[in-house]
């Protein structure tokens, strides 16, 4: 059980990595967190996807993980997925795809080489509402991450380790 000490010192830590995450957003305004509305054509492709398709499966807004000259790694979500369950999924992903400090260049080969063939193969992560249901799944090809699988920093959830719940983004 944790003390009122306890609770105000992750309430501070909590408060630090929502700030913290607001800031590593590199794209869009910080309230937003850097996702945006997916684009207006319906013909545009995010990965190996058109928007049109995307629209139908209910996806309403994306942010880019990491553009390079041949494309992105996209991470795309359903209308009544918050933005800030976006921008922890992009963090971690970021997180993976950084190398090390002072782990060299053959390191940062490494991550590039992973990153490039990520882009290549069309990588995207999707997050639908609610949880996962065999056979539910939207028809994208992409990684799933339901929202109600994705604590965010600071909330109730994260705070007391609520093991009714589990965090599907280290999967």
């Amino acid at each position: 059980m944790l003390t009122k000490h306890s609770r105000l010192i992750f309430c501070v830590i909590a408060c630090a990595l929502v700030l913290a995450s607001r800031l590593a957003c590199q794209q869009g305004d910080a309230r937003s967190f850097g996702v945006r509305s997916l684009p207006s054509k319906e013909r545009e492709r995010l990965g190996r996807v058109t928007v049109k398709r995307l629209r139908r499966e209910g996806f309403t807004k994306c942010v880019a993980v990491h553009e390079g000259e041949r494309g992105a790694i996209w991470i795309v979500a359903q209308e009544g997925v918050r933005d800030i369950a976006v921008a922890r999924a992009r963090n971690l992903l970021l997180f993976y795809l950084k190398p090390r400090p002072g782990a060299g260049p053959a390191a940062a080969a490494r991550k590039e080489k992973v990153i490039a063939k990520m882009i290549r193969n069309g990588a995207m992560l999707m997050m639908p509402t609610g949880e996962h249901e065999e056979g539910r799944e939207p028809r994208i090809p992409a990684q799933p991450l339901y929202e109600a699988e994705t604590p965010v920093d600071g909330s109730r959830w994260y705070l007391e380790n609520d093991w009714g719940h589990r965090d599907a983004a280290f999967e």
